[in-house]
């Protein structure tokens, strides 16, 4: 039986209005469409759903029957639809968004002044994890959007993973370290301090974490996500940070931090990733735009 929404919705007009010219006036669709519906599906039931009269239709018996149920049948598919609608309405007007690891979040100060702004109407939440629990969050649909390391997010089946632009980090300490005063930092001067790490991972393998004679000093190595922490740290202490590049070219890091000369090896490549199964919300386009405007890095698209 070829059996649809539309058919179904010309014979419950013609029965509510008991004629086939009022049912096509109604649904603003011909007669003949509307006749030819009818025919279809009883042709395909075996029996007539509507009596012929002079003057419009009676319903039969067994159309009474069918109609009837017909009816609950397209009010329950009225109401999915509607409820879909304000289900994805309410989806739209909340954005999700995790950010991994914590040391970068403040990075997005721009870009979330930015989208906050100029989407009044959306309410943001945004919080901070490590990547292993942002990869699950999204899979499971709890977020909207993940901000993490490229090699972690674009290697998920589940997720579009759009590349941002590679950030570049710097070692940083206090304005009056002992090592502001060296024309040029050896692995040998930096053994000589502890150092603090965003994650585990971060450069851990990159920077001198052993001494010269090969003792092991990781003891001297701190794991800690916040920035805000880690400068304040960082500024009554000897100790050495990481620092984002955008962040370490500004007025107010330099009224507090130098910069050590050291390369800390390449620069690390984030992802802006989403759901493949479901579609981009308008919400979602203008986080992007967002962070396409103000980028991690900390160059400014104007």
């Amino acid at each position: 039986m070829v059996l649809n929404a539309t058919k179904l919705r010309h014979i419950i007009a013609v029965d509510r209005f008991g004629s086939f010219t009022r049912a096509a006036q109604h649904l603003r669709v011909t007669q003949s469409a509307v006749s030819k519906s009818v025919s279809e599906v009883e042709l395909d039931l075996g029996y007539l759903l509507f009596d012929r009269l002079a003057r419009g239709v009676s319903t039969t018996l067994e159309g009474r029957a069918f109609i009837d149920r017909a009816s609950r049948i397209m009010s329950d598919m009225d109401q999915l639809i509607a409820d879909a609608r304000v289900e994805r309405s309410t989806r739209d007007a909340l954005l999700r968004v995790v950010v991994c690891p914590a040391s970068i979040e403040g990075l997005l100060n721009r870009a979330v002044g930015w989208f906050v702004t100029n989407n009044p109407s959306c309410r943001l939440h945004l919080f901070t994890s490590v990547i292993e629990d942002g990869i699950r969050l999204l899979r499971q649909g709890d977020v909207d959007i993940c901000i993490g390391a490229e090699e972690r997010l674009s290697v998920v089946d589940e997720f579009d993973s759009l590349p941002l632009p590679p950030l570049r980090a710097n070692l940083f300490c206090r304005k009056d370290h002992p090592l502001t005063r060296l024309t040029k930092v050896t692995a040998e001067d930096l053994s000589q301090y502890p150092t603090i790490l965003p994650d585990q991972g971060t450069y851990m393998e990159k920077l001198p974490i052993h001494s010269a004679e090969g003792s092991h000093r990781t003891r001297s190595v701190h794991i800690l996500e916040h920035f805000t922490m880690v400068a304040d740290i960082v500024s009554a202490t000897n100790m050495i940070g990481i620092v984002a590049e955008g962040y370490a070219v500004t007025s107010a890091f330099g009224q507090r931090f130098r910069v050590i000369r050291f390369d800390v090896g390449r620069a690390m490549p984030f992802s802006f990733a989403t759901r493949t199964r479901w579609p981009e919300t308008r919400q979602i386009a203008q986080f992007r735009h967002a962070l396409e405007k103000f980028p991690l890095t900390g160059r400014v698209d104007r």
